[in-house]
């Protein structure tokens, strides 16, 4: 019988980073397998065709990522040499009350990044809440970037708008516990 691990080898190996690490990071994320039953597979597979691949996707190998698009979204971060973000980070204001819990957080820049996925605004209701979400993000002085799956595929005009909050976010004092408008909890 073959493992959930071994089809995530699989996977990387044969069909490339990117499904890997999706299948990766969501095994992980469920629990169907753990980051040692994945480093002991391609350890098994070491001499097979596509072996880099799979090793590099147990590296980069996330349980955080709650969507493929999270997962991809982290692969073009780190394709076009961004700083690694904090994976689901709850931000509270300064009164440490709940604000939010975001997709990717740059505490040094006081960036949150949200990767959204299809049918999250199928409503007016949802729209008005996540608008709602965003403006107390905003006001615990915090800049957001979002971007969705047609953007994953070209993912330079994302990272440009990155680079571009990033500097401003210094320029404004980084945010967190660092910048003193907002405070943030662990990340879950």
């Amino acid at each position: 019988m073959i493992s959930i691990a071994r089809t995530v080898a699989d996977l990387a190996r044969e069909s490339g980073i990117a499904a890997g690490l999706v299948a990766a990071d969501a095994a992980l994320h469920v629990g169907a397998t753990d980051p040692a039953a994945l480093a002991a597979v391609v350890a098994e597979c070491s001499r097979w065709p596509g072996v880099t691949r799979a090793r590099r996707v147990v590296e980069l190998a996330d349980a955080a990522a709650e969507s493929p698009l999270e997962s991809l979204s982290r692969l073009r971060m780190i394709e076009h040499g961004l700083p690694a973000p904090t994976p689901q980070q709850v931000i509270r204001d300064t009164a440490g009350r709940f604000v939010a819990r975001v997709d990717f957080y740059w505490d040094e820049y006081g960036v949150v990044g949200e990767a959204d996925g299809l049918g999250k605004y199928d409503s007016p209701a949802s729209r008005i809440g996540e608008k709602k979400r965003e403006l107390q993000l905003e006001s615990c002085g915090l800049i957001m970037v979002r971007w969705g799956w047609d953007d994953v595929w070209q993912f330079g005009a994302v990272a440009d708008r990155l680079r571009s909050r990033f500097r401003l976010g210094l320029r404004r004092g980084g945010g967190g516990q660092r910048g003193g408008r907002s405070a943030v909890g662990a990340p879950v």
